[in-house]
C-alpha cells in the first residue's frame, strides 16, 4: 500500500491479507468451499440429516424386502436435503418409475409417449378401467399413475412404514403392468 497514491490519502489502511485473515477468524472455511462448490456445479443440497437416515433406512429396507426386483436410483449414504422426496426406480423398457412421496402418487413413466396419449389410453382403456389408473403426460413422457399417502422424509421410518409399503407395492404393480401394456 506503500506505493499506491490513492490509498496513502487515508489515514486507515488495510490489506487483502488482513481482511483475509479477519474473514478466515469469522466464517466457517466449510461455508465457503460448499459455495465455491456450488459455483461449480450448480445445486449442491443443504443436507437434513433426518431425511438421509430415512433415505439409508429405504435402501435398507427394499435390499431386504425386494432383493433384485428394483434398482433405486441414488447411492446409499450420500448426504440428502430436505427436498429429496422422489425415489427414483429404474424399470427397463425406456421406463422409468417415481415414487413422488410428497405429491401422493406413484408414476411410471414412459419416456417420449406424450404425444400419443390419445392412443396409448384408447389401446389400453380396459387395462387402465380394470387398474384404477390415472394416465397423465408431462413434458415429453407419459405417466400412469397409482396414488399413495404421503410420505413424511423428515418422520421416523418406522412410522412411516406402512405408506412406505404401499407405495412400494403400488411401484411393483406398476412395473408388472408393462408386459400387458400396449405402447
Amino acid at each position: 500500500m506503500d506505493n499506491n497514491k490513492e490509498a496513502s490519502k487515508y489515514k486507515n489502511q488495510i490489506s487483502y491479507e488482513q481482511i483475509r485473515d479477519v474473514i478466515l477468524d469469522h466464517i466457517d472455511i466449510a461455508m465457503i468451499d460448499k459455495a465455491l462448490d456450488e459455483s461449480k456445479h450448480g445445486y449442491v443440497p443443504i443436507e437434513d440429516r433426518r431425511v438421509t437416515y430415512f433415505w439409508n433406512s429405504i435402501y435398507k429396507f427394499a435390499e431386504d424386502r425386494y432383493p433384485g426386483v428394483f434398482r433405486i436410483w441414488g447411492k446409499k449414504g450420500e448426504s440428502r436435503g430436505s427436498n429429496a422426496t422422489w425415489i427414483n426406480i429404474s424399470s427397463g423398457n425406456g421406463t422409468t418409475i417415481v415414487i413422488k412421496a410428497d405429491r401422493c402418487y406413484v408414476d411410471l413413466e414412459i419416456a417420449g409417449y406424450a404425444d400419443k396419449f390419445q392412443k396409448f389410453s384408447k389401446d389400453n382403456q380396459q387395462i387402465i378401467d380394470n387398474k384404477k389408473l390415472y394416465v397423465r403426460t408431462a413434458t415429453k413422457s407419459l405417466a400412469i399413475r397409482k396414488y399413495i399417502d404421503i410420505i413424511d422424509f423428515t418422520a421416523s421410518f418406522n412410522e412411516q412404514l406402512d405408506k412406505i409399503e404401499d407405495a412400494i407395492e403400488k411401484a411393483k404393480e406398476l412395473q408388472d403392468l408393462i408386459v400387458w401394456l400396449r405402447f
